[in-house]
């Protein structure tokens, strides 16, 4: 059986005309929502590489408050 992955879904609103992203679990929940919007797609997407290259070098903590 093929193991299904998640996913960042990227998009433009029309309505302020800035770039928005949400990460989609396998299942198609979201889990972790649209926050702030961007002007820029390139900036949008340097973003998600930060995020991305954080979470593969383990770089971070869980701090339960």
């Amino acid at each position: 059986m093929k193991k299904r992955k998640g996913k960042i879904e990227i998009w433009k609103s029309k309505k302020d005309k800035k770039f928005y992203f949400h990460l989609k679990s396998s299942n198609g929940n979201i889990i972790l929502p649209a926050g702030q919007g961007y002007n820029r797609r390139n900036d949008m997407i340097a973003t998600l590489q930060a995020v991305a290259d954080i979470f593969m070098q383990k770089r971070f903590t869980i701090v339960e408050l």
